[in-house]
């Protein structure tokens, strides 16, 4: 890292079905998904920035892995409202932890 502050960023996921396709406008091409799943991800990552959390997923995410999540601090919240949707949700999250520059590796 070299003494540079980590990038704030914010990642949704999701799990469910999508439907993916080029769009194409004449000059350029353009891969697109649509569908539930997308919109529920990009609502997790919209809440990513009030919970201070570099990663929110869904339960359904969850539900779907074959292995255990990885062990970390995962933080549950039930019946979370989305915008756009009129069933609540459960998510898990990370909350982000601040690390002074101090304590980075300098290379």
């Amino acid at each position: 890292m070299r003494g540079y502050p980590a990038l704030k960023t914010g990642i949704g996921l999701h799990y469910g079905t999508v439907v993916a396709g080029v769009l194409e406008s004449g000059c350029h091409s353009e891969l697109t998904v649509i569908g539930d799943a997308v919109n529920v991800a990009q609502r997790l990552e919209a809440l990513a920035k009030p919970l201070d959390a570099p990663l929110v997923v869904s339960s359904a995410l969850v539900s779907a892995l074959i292995k255990t999540m990885p062990p970390a601090d995962w933080i549950q919240q039930t019946s979370v409202e989305l915008p756009g949707r009129r069933l609540p949700i459960d998510i898990w999250y990370l909350q982000r932890t601040a690390s002074p520059v101090s304590q980075l590796r300098q290379d």
